[in-house]
């Protein structure tokens, strides 16, 4: 298990040190918040010189990944990049040693748009004494974008992104044999095959989101990380690939109806419901199979709107149709899986259906020992489900024996 060397949080209410919600604000400098007392402490080491600069300037506050630049300025300020390791498997891996790809950051128009106002920032709200050479704010800024990991809560929903130097030494694969999941901001390392090997380039992790056709996975990992992926899913043959596209227009489509519902963040409950129109309108307006990415993303985006609606049946419809998807792209023991899978159980036992509840609590509770592992907080909260649908159905039975 790891904790991140910086991290940047997206959600203003979420803690930098262990995530909670709920949160009291820093007195200080009125930008960091922490859950108590102990939070603060703990994360004091790290924040004790932000804290002093931030004060120095509120309300004028930096956004959170020019932050996160500042931040690992700060630690890096007068100490050597190798001095800063991490074990990982009996490997110590340093900052220096991190992949940096700054050449093809320096030939990226929009990367060095972000480096250069990020540095620009940083000497306009901390001062110059806080800005390296454009040279090593370059490599820093390269390393830091292309080794940080989105932070994951719960609901496998992003609050944040953290620099990890160990993790960061595993390579992609589209095909992976471990993956990551959260527990706070830890980082743990799952191995969701059997993996005999004697050195880490045999671990393979998944950086990119699986739900997308193979051209969109290699365009978002050559956007993202400058490199191509040649492993056994990405160069079999086109037609063994299981999503599909009918229609490149009707895609985009999709994908402007999602991605507009992602990026709004608060929702009253009149949007919600016209997101939700919107994507019942779509999926009976276009006779799309079920593995045509625009079906699949409105199907996501229309499964959502019906669980925060309450429009359960419906909810349901959507969910069991998008269970063999998951399972096909994703694989069997991905964080997204076993989310689908404790989403369904949740809304059957929403709506009283209580034997098909348990069912799926208990299929989650199986997978997720292998995804996340059995004292991971999804499987003891999925534990106490299953002990709970179970004295429903036996109170239920007892009922009915009843006279």
């Amino acid at each position: 298990m790891k904790k991140p060397r910086r991290m940047e949080g997206r959600n203003e209410h979420t803690t930098q040190k262990c995530r909670r919600e709920r949160l009291s604000r820093c007195s200080r400098c009125k930008v960091a918040y922490f859950c108590d007392r102990n939070c603060q402490v703990a994360a004091w080491p790290d924040h004790k010189v932000e804290c002093t600069l931030l004060k120095r300037v509120f309300p004028d506050v930096p956004s959170t990944p020019q932050r996160q630049f500042a931040k690992i300025l700060i630690k890096l300020k007068e100490k050597d990049p190798r001095e800063i390791t991490e074990d990982v498997l009996g490997q110590k891996r340093s900052f220096h040693d991190l992949v940096s790809n700054m050449e093809h950051v320096r030939n990226d128009a929009q990367c060095m748009g972000e480096f250069k106002l990020g540095l620009f920032l940083v000497k306009a709200f901390f001062g110059a004494g806080w800005s390296p050479s454009e040279a090593k704010g370059l490599e820093i800024f390269s390393k830091m974008i292309v080794n940080s990991y989105g932070i994951y809560d719960e609901e496998n929903c992003i609050v944040g992104k953290g620099l990890y130097i160990g993790p960061s030494i595993f390579n992609h694969s589209c095909a992976p044999n471990a993956l990551f999941v959260f527990d706070g901001r830890k980082l743990i390392l799952r191995a969701i095959q059997d993996i005999a090997c004697d050195a880490l380039d045999d671990i393979r992790v998944c950086y990119i989101d699986l739900l997308e056709l193979q051209k969109e996975r290699a365009a978002n990992l050559q956007k993202r990380f400058f490199f191509n992926c040649n492993c056994s899913r990405c160069t079999a043959d086109k037609a063994a690939e299981y999503l599909t596209e009918k229609s490149p227009a009707l895609t985009a489509q999709a994908r402007v109806l999602f991605d507009r519902f992602n990026e709004l963040g608060t929702l009253s409950q009149a949007d919600i419901e016209h997101f939700y129109e919107s994507a019942e309108r779509f999926l009976e307006t276009h006779a799309l199979p079920e593995t045509d990415i625009a079906r699949v993303k409105v199907r996501r985006l229309a499964a959502n709107c019906a669980i925060f609606c309450q429009k359960f049946d419906a909810a349901l419809t959507h969910l069991f149709a998008m269970e063999d998807t998951y399972r096909k792209c994703y694989g069997p023991f991905h964080p997204e899986y076993v989310l689908l899978l404790s989403c369904i159980a949740r809304v059957l036992h929403q709506v009283v259906r209580l034997e098909e509840s348990l069912k799926y609590y208990k299929q989650v509770a199986d997978v997720a020992a292998v995804s996340h592992g059995r004292q991971h907080p999804l499987s003891r909260e999925t534990a106490k489900c299953i002990l709970c649908c179970t004295l429903e159905i036996e109170a239920t039975k007892r009922a009915r024996r009843v006279p």
